[in-house]
This record gives structure tokens, sequence and C-alpha cells, in this order.
């Protein structure tokens, strides 16, 4: 399954089963949801009758653009997310943005960040302040070369949402590419204080520290993130800074 329908799984799908007050609607959302992971082809199927026959509307709609999702359909679902927001109006407006951070993070995933920037800018429309809206928008401007207007967008996450890590690396990230070294520093050292066991952010320093030109601390913290994650992902990143760090190539 597509790491981002995982995601929207495991987060209750922004949790539009509320919009249904009969017990059968919320029961056939959720047996749609599980569909998803499972058998999404049937799923999208059987969403698509539910909303064009069984009265499921953003229920119905929504179960049907996670299964678009899965089955590799990402900017048609994307689309669709963004018809649901703008359609389904009886949904709270606090429901509407969550599914339009969605959208943008569909968009993101796919490389449009203008279209992604769009959809985080209706989210917040709808609940200024967001942090989700705010966090995506910052990485979609990032991803759009504005880096400035990025970290001044996690700037205003990280203060809605003081203890989360992601933000805090994703908002390091970006500083690193401004040469902000001392900012990125602080706040890949504030999620490793919280959690001495994270890879990425042992990643994230060690590349912070390489940027800077400091190649003992760049090496211990490399080595940290290796260690932690010797088979994963964010190991085989690790182990490439380092190569690179031995051989002085520069990014």
């Amino acid at each position: 399954m597509r790491e981002c329908v995982r995601r929207f799984l495991i987060a209750g799908a922004v949790g539009l089963l509320v919009s249904s007050s009969a017990g059968a609607s919320e029961a056939r959302y959720r047996a749609c949801l599980d569909a998803v992971a499972t058998d999404p082809g049937r799923a999208e199927r059987e969403a698509d009758d539910w909303a064009r026959f069984g009265g499921g509307g953003g229920a119905a709609r929504h179960c049907r653009a996670m299964a678009m999702l899965a089955l590799g359909a990402e900017r048609p679902a994307a689309l669709e997310l963004l018809s649901i927001a703008a359609s389904e109006v009886a949904l709270a407006e606090p429901l509407r943005a969550d599914i339009l951070v969605q959208a943008a993070e569909v968009f993101r995933d796919i490389g449009d960040p203008v279209a992604a920037i769009s959809a985080a800018d209706a989210a917040l429309r709808l609940a200024p302040g967001s942090a989700a809206a705010l966090g995506v928008r910052g990485e979609a401007r990032v991803l759009n070369g504005d880096l400035i207007a990025g970290i001044a967008d996690f700037d205003d996450a990280v203060e809605a949402r003081p203890s989360d890590r992601d933000l805090l690396l994703k908002r390091a990230a970006a500083s690193r590419s401004l040469g902000r070294f001392n900012a990125a520093r602080r706040d890949a050292r504030t999620v490793i204080d919280a959690n001495p066991g994270s890879a990425r952010a042992w990643l994230e320093l060690g590349q912070v520290e390489r940027r800077a030109g400091e190649k003992t601390a760049a090496r211990t913290a490399l080595l940290r993130a290796v260690a932690l994650d010797r088979n994963g992902p964010v190991g085989a990143a690790a182990q490439n800074a380092l190569q690179r760090l031995e051989a002085g190539i520069a990014d």
C-alpha cells in the first residue's frame, strides 16, 4: 500500500464518518476503508456505487478517493479531495480543512508544489493557524524553491505544535539548505534531546555539520544514524553521506 494511504487510514481518514449520524453509514464507511487496505479495486467500485446510488455523500466519496490513491491514481484522487471539500458544505469547516490538507499532501508527493500550496491556502482559510496546513504549505514552498517562505510556515506550525518532531526536522533541513546552520543544529538537537534514538535527527545533524565543514562532528552524528537504522533507508542515507564526507564531495 502506498505510504500516504497507509498514513491517512491510520489517522482515521480524517474521521469523515462523524458526518453521518446513522450507524449503518458509519459501519459502511469503516468497512470501505478496511477494503481500501486489502482490495482497493473492490473498495473503489463499492464506494462509487455508494456515492452514486446509496446516498453515501462525503464518506463514500472520501473512501473512493482513498481507493484511488491506493491504486496509484494520485492526481485524480487529489482532485476528488478538493471537490469533496468544496461541495460537501454540510461537513464542518475543520473537517473540510483536513481533507484539503490531504489533497495538498498528495500534490506535494507527486511533485506539484503549486497545487499543494493552493490546497493548503484553502485549508488555512477554513482553519486559520492549522499546523498541518502550515506544515504542508511549508514543504511545498521549499519544494518550489522558496525556502524563506517555507521556513516562515514551519515557524508558525512549530509555534502551534512545538513538540512536533517531524516539523522541527523539516525546518532544520530547510535552514540547512539556506546555510542557517545554527538554527538547523538547534532543531535537530531539540529532537535528539527528546528522542535520542531518532535516526532521522542524527542524520539531519550529520548533514548540517557536513555542510558547515565540521567533519568530526558530522562523522559522529552520521555514524550514530547508521547504528540506529543499519538496514533501513535512514541508515543508507547516512552511509551515503559518510562516503561523500570522506571523499570530500560537496552537495
